[in-house]
């Protein structure tokens, strides 16, 4: 009698007004919802991840260096709204999500761009090439050897909502010119270039000795003599106010 007593104290009451057949439900139902949560979560962090990863490789291959600080910024919030979605909160990762959605495309669809390819003629003498956007114009001046029909871009950037320009001037990958000089002209209301960007290798990450090139407000140019003749990528930025655009 004692060992059943012991038995009968183990079992646990049903709440009253429920059966077993309606907790089961309920517990399914508790279960679908968790997986649902689950689900968008991870729909949620999959989109997120996807556009970190394009905004990254935007940032290596198209935008001058300040630019690119300004990208950096777009990043960092959507790798929040990354962290916050692994929240158990999922209203809230739901509403920040959305905030941080509306500040990337504030920051995004604030800049103006205008960009162009080109091929490198080498053996041609002194050739340029140029792009313009509103009153801006940015001029690219070169004379190179070798290489096999390179193709290169050339883009303005107006940013930062109108409050700064920016020209640049690069190949995507390796280049095997031999460039004998060059000069970026960048020209246009109260343009005064205050940042550059200019890389030997791209790859390599690897920056233009500051010896090999002279900057003045409008233009930047190679050094004779000091300039070693190899260039994948050339940037300037310039701040600008708003009411000249």
């Amino acid at each position: 009698m004692d060992a059943i007593a012991q038995k009968d104290s183990n079992i646990v009451p049903l709440p009253i007004g429920k059966s077993s057949e309606h907790l089961e439900e309920e517990e399914e139902e508790e279960d679908e919802e968790e997986c649902e949560v689950k689900r968008k979560r991870k729909v949620i962090q999959t989109m997120i991840q996807t556009l970190i990863s394009w905004m990254k490789e935007t940032q290596m291959m198209r935008q001058a260096r300040t630019d690119l600080k300004r990208q950096g910024m777009r990043v960092k919030l959507l790798q929040w709204a990354y962290m916050i979605t692994q929240s158990k909160t999922s209203k809230m990762s739901s509403y920040f999500c959305l905030i941080c959605f509306a500040c990337v495309f504030v920051l995004t669809y604030g800049d103006e761009r205008t960009d162009d390819t080109f091929f490198v003629k080498p053996g041609a003498g002194s050739l340029s090439v140029q792009a313009e956007l509103k009153n801006y114009q940015c001029k690219f001046i070169y004379t190179a050897q070798g290489g096999t029909h390179e193709e290169w871009m050339i883009a303005v950037d107006l940013i930062d909502n109108g409050g700064a320009v920016a020209c640049t001037v690069e190949r995507n990958s390796a280049s095997y010119l031999f460039f004998q000089e060059f000069k970026m002209e960048l020209t246009g209301p109260l343009v005064s270039i205050t940042e550059v960007d200019v890389k030997n290798s791209k790859r390599d990450n690897l920056n233009l000795g500051k010896e090999e090139y002279k900057l003045t407000a409008n233009s930047i140019s190679s050094v004779t003599g000091k300039f070693k003749n190899h260039l994948e990528k050339v940037a300037v930025y310039s701040p600008l106010s708003r009411d000249d655009l």
